[in-house]
Parts: structure tokens; C-alpha cells; sequence
């Protein structure tokens, strides 16, 4: 599997939410998702990467 990182930034101002990103190992965006929150973020990449890794089995 290729490798990915993922992160959480924080919003600018109170009106925008947080926005969970993933990426690959070229830099590029695979996924970007706002939540509510930095827990809400985080748990969304925790889940996505796992069901990337699953994929990524099935696919091979």
C-alpha cells in the first residue's frame, strides 16, 4: 500500500469547520472532509485509512 499521511487543521475563525485531509505520498489531496471538531477529524481519518488498507487487499 502506498504510503499516506493524514492531519487535522484547525480552523481560520470560528466559522469555518476543522477539515480532515489525507494524503499521498506524492503530496496530493485523496480526501478533504470538514468536521466539527479535531476528535470528530481524527476518528474520520482513523476510520478511512483502515478501510483504505481493506481496499487496497480486495484490489490485489
Amino acid at each position: 500500500m502506498p504510503k499516506m499521511s493524514a492531519i487535522v487543521y484547525d480552523p481560520p475563525s470560528n466559522e469555518f469547520p476543522h477539515l480532515a485531509v489525507i494524503f499521498n505520498d506524492q503530496g496530493e489531496v485523496i480526501v478533504s472532509i470538514p468536521c466539527a471538531s479535531i476528535t470528530e477529524g481524527e476518528s474520520f481519518i482513523e476510520q478511512a485509512l483502515k478501510d483504505f488498507t481493506v481496499e487496497t487487499k480486495v484490489i490485489k
